[in-house]
């Protein structure tokens, strides 16, 4: 198999080097039909579903040319392992494996040359052979032929694609003069990349190694969105009503019996869940993302627990999604409530209707939803395999996309495989690495059994009766300053009782368990109306509005008991502009917090075109504005970061990393994609703005037109 293997290659090599351009050319320029005819031709009875995929991915443009150009100008030796690895379903488990009980070993090592590649090595004991298999230095017997299968069959099937492209210029190949090599194939372009191209193009190109760099800032970014939501809770009472709503959406108790009835017991975990995502991230940084890289040892271990933190935030995740996907909105009409009677909610048992008519497409997604929840299952296809098919079905079609929830999406845009390179490593520590993160969790866990029974707190906090309606979309009238001031008063109550409900229940709260990771911030309140007549005075006098509210000094206050914020007046100085021009009525303007990361100096002006400069204008809006504040389309989101300097990476999910660029900071930030259209609601936008205020420093005013 190895000679053939070889003989594929000296045939591509011989092609690419003389023709690759003109092979490009011709298959672009080839119809589908056109290029189906080839592929099976190659390969006739090639699967018809996804990967290898004649209807999704060999048809796509450049998915062959890829594939031609990373198989026929490198070694096979660096495929070797991910080949067998793309192949879940195929590869040999290890029970089946472990019959085997000679002291043999394969090699598929580039230095030794074609003759020796895929040859037998022999070991003197199972220890040696073992050590050897781990470090990928050899692999099993199995396996090993499993790879030159794969190998085989796959170089003599782009052989016979080149030769069906280049048809008439096979009988004369050589005659030609040697080519330089064209540019490398990207779907990305420089300032857009999409996690679910990646993973589709993965297959066809060489395989990278972990990007460690890559992996801090992504959890580094996650940390902070899990941060901005927790204040978000806080401050924003339209916000808090929107999760409150999600939640209640997914919780299972709402999936009717099948009698058709809802369960008669309900609680929120929210508060719970958002300090915990916290905790969890900051956990995660904290435990390996800071490694002495010139200590090798050191970098290695630190580097294993936090792959191994990594890996069990990932299983917290799947727990949540296989509690909370068969009741989100879009599927709860299928499944019903099997134990209606069960008193503990956190057995309730959720079954999918045996009488649902068929949709190929929901079964689809409730059959990969099987497979990610059940751990033999996930094993066995792997993780990324999963994720990749949910983010193609998302991807491609728009129906599929609607059948998963926001909140689903979300949770999905968090599952990003990252730990797959030091497994085995993991493994050798699971023990200490598991004690180590009970210990850690240990204090958080009090907080936990806290249900939020009290029909005085849940009533405080139910949005139902409109308490929490908050227009700040709204031109600023008396009318809607005082509705906006009630609406963050009702919200303080909720905290405020929220607090001592915790400390009577578990003494402590779940702010004081995460205090030094969310930190001090303001929260920001609306002021008092002031008359149009009065609006240039009260601009002017605003440094010392009572209704400011400031950050607690540490001297008075104890953080630990602060859940709704910081109320004391400004001790900062902050610069106020005059208004000249026309008399508007002063209304909600966040004031400048001490924390707010303000990395940009205040003097940077950010020239963009009309189409960013209207992005802006609607993240930083000012309810003095005569405009009224519209949706954004997500790609002119997009176009506005990526103009000022952000590169743009779509992750699995919903989620986008942006990563500054040609900006005079570090730390990347994470927005979710709307779900399942495509404009972003003014409220979002208004969340979006706040957040790079604080991330950046950014404000309306650094923004002009080019």
């Amino acid at each position: 198999m190895s000679t053939e293997v070889f003989n594929a290659l000296h045939m591509l090599r011989i092609a690419l080097d003389r023709h690759e351009k003109t092979i490009r050319n011709r298959w672009t320029k080839k119809s589908r039909t056109q290029k189906k005819e080839i592929l099976q031709n190659a390969w006739p009875r090639m699967s018809v579903s996804h990967r290898p995929d004649v209807d999704k991915d060999l048809l796509k443009p450049r998915s062959l040319l890829i594939l031609l150009n990373t198989r026929g100008r490198h070694h096979p030796s660096a495929f070797a392992h991910s080949d067998l690895e793309l192949a879940p379903l195929y590869k040999l488990r290890p029970e089946i494996m472990a019959i085997r009980k000679d002291l043999f070993t394969m090699s598929f090592m580039e230095e030794k040359g074609p003759a020796s590649y895929g040859t037998f090595v022999e070991w003197e004991d199972q220890s040696s052979l073992q050590e050897s298999i781990e470090i990928e230095f050899t692999v099993h017997v199995d396996h090993g032929l499993q790879i030159l299968e794969i190998q085989q069959g796959l170089m003599l099937f782009l052989a016979k694609c080149m030769l069906g492209i280049l048809h008439d210029l096979a009988p004369k190949m050589l005659s030609f003069e040697l080519a330089p090599e064209p540019p490398s194939l990207h779907e990305n372009v420089e300032d857009y990349q999409s996690l679910d191209a990646i993973a589709r193009e993965a297959p066809y190109r060489l395989p990278t190694r972990p990007d460690f760099s890559r992996l801090c800032a992504l959890v580094s970014a996650q940390k902070d969105q899990a941060i901005d939501h927790a204040w978000s809770l806080r401050e924003d009472p339209r916000y808090f009503a929107d999760v409150v709503q999600e939640y209640k959406d997914h919780r299972p108790h709402y999936v009717l019996d099948n009698k058709g009835r809802p369960h008669r017991k309900a609680k929120s975990s929210l508060i719970g869940d958002a300090h915990s995502l916290v905790f969890m991230w900051e956990e995660i940084g904290e435990s390996g993302m800071k490694p002495d890289k010139s200590v090798l040892p050191d970098f290695f271990d630190s580097l294993v627990r936090a792959v191994y933190y990594i890996e069990s935030a990932t299983l917290d995740i799947i727990g949540v999604i296989r509690a909370l996907l068969p009741s989100s909105p879009p599927l709860r009409a299928f499944h019903f409530l099997a134990n209606p009677e069960d008193a503990n909610p956190s057995s309730l048992y959720i079954q999918v209707k045996p009488n649902n008519p068929r949709d190929k497409l929901r079964d689809r997604i409730l059959s990969l939803y099987d497979l990610l929840v059940d751990k033999g299952t996930r094993d066995f296809v792997t993780l990324p395999s999963l994720m990749d098919e949910f983010g193609r079905l998302m991807l491609y079609d728009d129906r599929a996309k609607s059948l998963i929830s926001p909140y689903i999406a979300s949770l999905i845009s968090q599952l990003s495989p990252w730990a797959k390179a030091v497994e085995v490593a993991v493994a050798r520590r699971q023990g200490k690495l598991t004690c180590e993160r009970d210990r850690h969790m240990l204090v958080w866990d009090l907080t936990r059994p806290v249900d939020f029974l009290d029909p005085t707190l849940v009533e405080l906090g139910n949005p139902q009766d409109g308490k929490f309606e908050f227009p700040a979309h709204k031109r600023q009238t008396r009318q809607t300053v005082e509705a906006m001031r009630k609406a963050e008063s009702a919200l303080d109550a909720f905290w405020k009782a929220a607090n001592a409900y915790y400390q009577r229940t578990a003494g402590t709260t779940p702010i004081a368990e995460t205090k030094s990771i969310l930190g001090e911030r303001v929260i920001c309140r609306t002021p008092s109306w002031v008359e149009p007549a009065e609006a240039m005075k009260a601009s002017v006098a605003s440094s010392s509005s009572k209704d400011t509210y400031q950050p607690f000094l540490s001297d008075a206050h104890e953080v630990d008991k602060q859940l709704t914020g910081a109320f004391k007046k400004l001790s900062t100085t902050t610069t106020q502009k005059v208004k000249t021009r026309g008399a508007a009525a002063v209304a909600y303007e966040p004031a400048q917090e001490p924390n707010c990361a303000a990395a940009i100096d205040k003097e940077v002006i950010f020239i963009v075109d009309k189409r960013a400069h209207k992005v802006f204008r609607a993240l930083f809006h000012s309810p003095n504005s005569p405009d009224q504040p519209g949706e954004i389309a997500w790609p002119d989101f997009l176009h506005a970061l990526v103009s000022t300097g952000f590169s743009a990476e779509k992750l699995q999910g919903s989620a986008w990393h942006f990563t500054p660029k040609n900006l005079d900071v570090r730390r990347s930030i994470q927005f979710h994609e709307p779900h399942p259209g495509n404009k972003l609601p003014f409220m979002w936008g208004r969340r979006y703005g706040r957040r790079l205020t604080r991330a950046y420093g950014w404000t309306g005013d650094m923004f002009r037109i080019a």
